[in-house]
């Protein structure tokens, strides 16, 4: 899940935010891999989308909500006009899967270049450098986006992530200061809580969380 905070800083000209996970329940919960490939049935990443028709453009498969546990590597199959002269593939990052109403937060991520235009074309998409969280993939042909309508979550242990302000920022007192910060936790195994402190205050250790 995903957390904005958004707190009115009276006094501040800087400050650091910090986020600290108080207690971690539960253990490590595995799933059964999904092969998201194109067609009907269950276990094959388009359980919820299998008696649908697949779009004549766009993303072929991932076209219903799938979840890892572990590193995979998987292939994406998407369909471009063939007089796209630039094709690219893409993931962008999620606050909940795109059919409950989740959100794009952070920016896209470019995993594939230089792609060749037309039907039932592919692309490899390794998920070990992901964080967890909730993805939705997506080609660009040209200045049109086409985006999967399933959502790939990536679980394992929580992995908090800052988003904004991305760069130090001065500001007056009084002013509002959004902060967006990517929790990493689609499973829910932390309860978290959000600070800040003054610059001028003893510096918190790693781990450390403020005010016990």
């Amino acid at each position: 899940m995903s957390l904005m905070t958004r707190r009115k800083i009276a006094r501040l000209l800087t400050f650091t935010c910090v986020v600290a996970g108080l207690t971690l329940f539960g253990v490590f919960v595995g799933c059964t891999l999904i092969d998201p490939i194109r067609g009907g049935g269950t276990g094959n990443g388009d359980d919820n989308g299998g008696d649908d028709p697949v779009p004549l453009l766009g993303i072929q498969n991932f076209r219903s909500n799938s979840a890892f546990s572990e590193d995979v590597v998987l292939t994406v199959i998407y369909s471009v006009p063939d007089s796209a002269g630039t094709v690219i593939g893409f993931l962008q990052l999620l606050n909940a899967p795109a059919n409950t109403g989740g959100t794009v937060i952070g920016v896209e991520e470019i995993v594939a270049t230089g792609l060749t235009a037309g039907s039932d074309q592919t692309f490899i998409l390794d998920t070990s450098e992901l964080r967890p969280g909730f993805y939705q993939v997506g080609v660009r042909a040209d200045a049109t986006t086409y985006l999967s309508t399933g959502t790939m979550e990536i679980q394992g242990p929580p992995a908090p992530l800052f988003l904004e302000p991305a760069t130090d920022v001065t500001f007056e007192g009084g002013q509002f200061v959004d902060v967006v910060a990517d929790i990493g936790d689609p499973q829910g195994l932390a309860n978290w809580r959000v600070f800040y402190q003054t610059a001028d205050a003893p510096q918190l250790e790693e781990g450390e969380a403020a005010g016990g």
